[in-house]
Protein backbone atom coordinates (compact mmCIF):
# COMPACT_ATOMS: atom_id res chain seq x y z
CA UNK A 1 0.00 0.00 0.00
CA UNK A 2 2.93 2.35 1.11
CA UNK A 3 4.29 1.92 -2.07
CA UNK A 4 1.83 2.49 -4.17
CA UNK A 5 1.16 5.79 -2.33
CA UNK A 6 4.49 6.40 -3.30
CA UNK A 7 4.46 5.76 -6.95
CA UNK A 8 1.24 8.01 -7.45
CA UNK A 9 2.83 10.61 -5.60
CA UNK A 10 6.15 10.12 -8.06
CA UNK A 11 3.88 9.39 -11.05
CA UNK A 12 2.08 13.34 -10.27
CA UNK A 13 5.69 14.66 -9.78
CA UNK A 14 6.53 14.02 -12.83
CA UNK A 15 3.26 14.74 -14.51
CA UNK A 16 3.26 18.41 -13.04
CA UNK A 17 7.18 19.13 -14.49
CA UNK A 18 6.04 17.90 -17.70
CA UNK A 19 2.79 20.64 -17.17
CA UNK A 20 5.20 23.07 -15.81
CA UNK A 21 7.66 22.33 -18.90
CA UNK A 22 4.97 22.74 -21.73
CA UNK A 23 3.27 25.61 -19.62
CA UNK A 24 6.83 27.15 -20.04
CA UNK A 25 7.36 26.36 -24.01
CA UNK A 26 3.68 27.89 -24.61
CA UNK A 27 4.74 31.03 -22.75
CA UNK A 28 7.97 31.22 -24.39
CA UNK A 29 5.91 30.82 -27.99
CA UNK A 30 4.00 33.83 -27.06
CA UNK A 31 6.82 36.30 -26.10
CA UNK A 32 7.22 39.20 -28.75
CA UNK A 33 10.35 39.05 -30.79
CA UNK A 34 12.60 41.57 -29.34
CA UNK A 35 14.20 42.38 -32.11
CA UNK A 36 10.89 42.71 -34.65
CA UNK A 37 9.92 44.81 -31.23
CA UNK A 38 12.90 47.54 -30.98
CA UNK A 39 12.42 47.89 -35.02
CA UNK A 40 8.56 49.02 -34.21
CA UNK A 41 10.02 51.05 -31.72
CA UNK A 42 12.80 52.61 -33.83
CA UNK A 43 9.67 53.35 -36.65
CA UNK A 44 7.77 54.54 -34.07
CA UNK A 45 10.12 57.11 -32.48
CA UNK A 46 12.03 58.61 -35.67
CA UNK A 47 10.91 61.62 -37.17
CA UNK A 48 9.20 60.84 -40.72
CA UNK A 49 7.80 62.87 -43.94
CA UNK A 50 5.33 65.07 -41.88
CA UNK A 51 7.85 66.22 -39.20
CA UNK A 52 9.97 67.34 -42.06
CA UNK A 53 7.18 69.30 -43.45
CA UNK A 54 6.81 71.14 -39.77
CA UNK A 55 10.02 71.77 -39.85
CA UNK A 56 10.08 74.28 -42.80
CA UNK A 57 7.82 76.44 -40.75
CA UNK A 58 10.71 77.23 -38.13
CA UNK A 59 10.93 81.08 -38.07
CA UNK A 60 9.42 84.16 -37.03
CA UNK A 61 6.08 85.07 -39.03
CA UNK A 62 3.58 88.00 -38.95
CA UNK A 63 0.17 87.62 -38.13
CA UNK A 64 -3.29 89.04 -38.85
CA UNK A 65 -6.38 87.63 -36.68
CA UNK A 66 -9.80 88.30 -37.83
CA UNK A 67 -12.37 87.38 -35.00
CA UNK A 68 -16.25 87.49 -35.88
CA UNK A 69 -17.44 88.40 -32.03
CA UNK A 70 -20.91 89.27 -33.74
CA UNK A 71 -21.17 85.53 -35.47
CA UNK A 72 -21.46 84.92 -38.92
CA UNK A 73 -22.23 87.93 -41.31
CA UNK A 74 -20.76 90.69 -38.69
CA UNK A 75 -17.76 92.60 -38.93
CA UNK A 76 -14.65 90.63 -37.48
CA UNK A 77 -12.51 92.62 -34.84
CA UNK A 78 -8.87 92.56 -36.43
CA UNK A 79 -5.56 92.33 -34.68
CA UNK A 80 -1.85 92.22 -35.93
CA UNK A 81 0.97 90.23 -34.22
CA UNK A 82 4.11 88.11 -34.80
CA UNK A 83 5.30 84.50 -34.09
CA UNK A 84 8.02 82.37 -33.70
CA UNK A 85 8.15 78.78 -34.13
CA UNK A 86 11.03 76.24 -33.51
CA UNK A 87 11.69 73.01 -33.36
CA UNK A 88 11.68 70.57 -29.82
CA UNK A 89 13.17 67.01 -29.07
CA UNK A 90 15.03 66.53 -32.44
CA UNK A 91 12.54 67.97 -34.67
CA UNK A 92 9.41 65.58 -33.33
CA UNK A 93 7.42 68.72 -32.02
CA UNK A 94 7.12 72.06 -33.38
CA UNK A 95 6.63 75.28 -30.75
CA UNK A 96 4.33 77.52 -31.61
CA UNK A 97 5.01 81.16 -29.91
CA UNK A 98 2.65 84.15 -31.06
CA UNK A 99 2.28 87.63 -29.41
CA UNK A 100 -0.20 89.83 -30.03
CA UNK A 101 -3.64 92.21 -28.77
CA UNK A 102 -7.17 90.54 -28.29
CA UNK A 103 -10.44 92.85 -27.87
CA UNK A 104 -7.86 95.53 -27.50
CA UNK A 105 -5.64 93.64 -24.58
CA UNK A 106 -2.29 92.33 -25.05
CA UNK A 107 -2.06 88.27 -25.92
CA UNK A 108 0.10 85.82 -25.74
CA UNK A 109 -0.06 82.16 -26.78
CA UNK A 110 1.99 78.95 -26.97
CA UNK A 111 1.19 76.37 -28.96
CA UNK A 112 2.99 72.67 -29.48
CA UNK A 113 2.13 70.83 -32.91
CA UNK A 114 3.14 66.89 -33.74
CA UNK A 115 2.73 63.76 -35.39
CA UNK A 116 1.68 60.74 -34.05
CA UNK A 117 3.86 58.04 -36.14
CA UNK A 118 1.79 55.42 -34.62
CA UNK A 119 -2.40 56.72 -34.90
CA UNK A 120 -1.52 58.46 -37.96
CA UNK A 121 -2.77 61.59 -36.61
CA UNK A 122 -1.66 65.35 -36.22
CA UNK A 123 -1.92 66.80 -33.00
CA UNK A 124 -2.13 70.20 -31.36
CA UNK A 125 -1.64 71.53 -27.99
CA UNK A 126 -2.68 75.16 -26.95
CA UNK A 127 -2.64 77.55 -24.07
CA UNK A 128 -2.72 81.41 -23.86
CA UNK A 129 -3.15 84.23 -21.58
CA UNK A 130 -7.04 84.57 -22.52
CA UNK A 131 -7.54 81.45 -20.06
CA UNK A 132 -6.54 79.46 -17.57
CA UNK A 133 -7.10 76.11 -19.60
CA UNK A 134 -5.68 74.24 -22.83
CA UNK A 135 -7.04 72.45 -25.54
CA UNK A 136 -6.31 69.91 -27.27
CA UNK A 137 -7.29 68.76 -30.88
CA UNK A 138 -6.28 66.01 -33.14
CA UNK A 139 -6.12 66.43 -37.00
CA UNK A 140 -6.12 64.10 -39.92
CA UNK A 141 -5.14 64.93 -43.75
CA UNK A 142 -6.06 63.60 -47.19
CA UNK A 143 -3.43 65.72 -49.07
CA UNK A 144 0.21 65.24 -47.45
CA UNK A 145 -0.54 67.81 -44.51
CA UNK A 146 -1.23 70.64 -46.64
CA UNK A 147 -4.46 70.84 -45.54
CA UNK A 148 -4.85 69.16 -41.77
CA UNK A 149 -8.48 69.42 -39.63
CA UNK A 150 -8.09 69.12 -36.12
CA UNK A 151 -11.65 67.93 -33.51
CA UNK A 152 -10.92 68.51 -29.95
CA UNK A 153 -13.64 70.02 -27.26
CA UNK A 154 -13.08 72.91 -24.84
CA UNK A 155 -15.37 74.54 -22.38
CA UNK A 156 -17.25 77.63 -23.02
CA UNK A 157 -17.02 79.87 -19.64
CA UNK A 158 -18.89 82.22 -21.12
CA UNK A 159 -22.28 80.22 -21.95
CA UNK A 160 -21.55 77.54 -19.35
CA UNK A 161 -20.92 74.62 -22.43
CA UNK A 162 -18.86 72.02 -21.24
CA UNK A 163 -16.95 69.92 -23.80
CA UNK A 164 -18.09 71.82 -26.96
CA UNK A 165 -17.00 70.31 -30.03
CA UNK A 166 -14.55 72.54 -31.78
CA UNK A 167 -13.16 72.38 -35.53
CA UNK A 168 -10.17 73.95 -37.06
CA UNK A 169 -8.80 73.66 -40.29
CA UNK A 170 -4.87 74.63 -40.90
CA UNK A 171 -4.30 75.45 -44.52
CA UNK A 172 -0.32 75.39 -46.04
CA UNK A 173 -0.43 77.66 -48.65
CA UNK A 174 3.53 77.36 -49.24
CA UNK A 175 6.17 77.48 -47.35
CA UNK A 176 6.23 81.33 -46.57
CA UNK A 177 1.61 81.75 -45.42
CA UNK A 178 -0.29 79.52 -43.18
CA UNK A 179 -4.04 80.25 -42.82
CA UNK A 180 -5.67 78.90 -39.60
CA UNK A 181 -9.27 78.77 -38.81
CA UNK A 182 -11.31 78.25 -36.10
CA UNK A 183 -14.87 77.03 -36.64
CA UNK A 184 -18.13 77.49 -34.21
CA UNK A 185 -21.59 75.55 -34.35
CA UNK A 186 -23.57 78.29 -31.99
CA UNK A 187 -27.01 78.36 -33.36
CA UNK A 188 -26.48 74.77 -34.91
CA UNK A 189 -25.17 75.87 -37.94
CA UNK A 190 -21.05 75.72 -38.53
CA UNK A 191 -19.55 78.84 -38.74
CA UNK A 192 -15.98 80.47 -39.24
CA UNK A 193 -15.34 82.95 -35.87
CA UNK A 194 -11.48 82.84 -35.97
CA UNK A 195 -9.16 83.18 -38.71
CA UNK A 196 -5.47 84.12 -38.85
CA UNK A 197 -3.03 84.31 -41.64
CA UNK A 198 0.50 83.81 -40.59
CA UNK A 199 2.86 85.15 -43.21
CA UNK A 200 6.98 84.77 -43.17
CA UNK A 201 8.74 87.95 -42.06
CA UNK A 202 11.63 88.94 -44.47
Amino acid sequence: MKKSILVCFGMAFLASGVARADEGKAKAAKQPDQAAMMEKWKQYMTPGEPHKQMAKAVGKWNSVAKMWMQGPGGPPMESKGTAELSLLLGGRFLRREVTSTMMGMPFQGIGIDGYDNFTKQYHSYWIDSMGTTSMNMKGTSTDGGKTVTYTGSMDEPMTGERNKHVKAVVHHIDDNKTVFEMYDSAGGKEWKAFEVTYTRAK
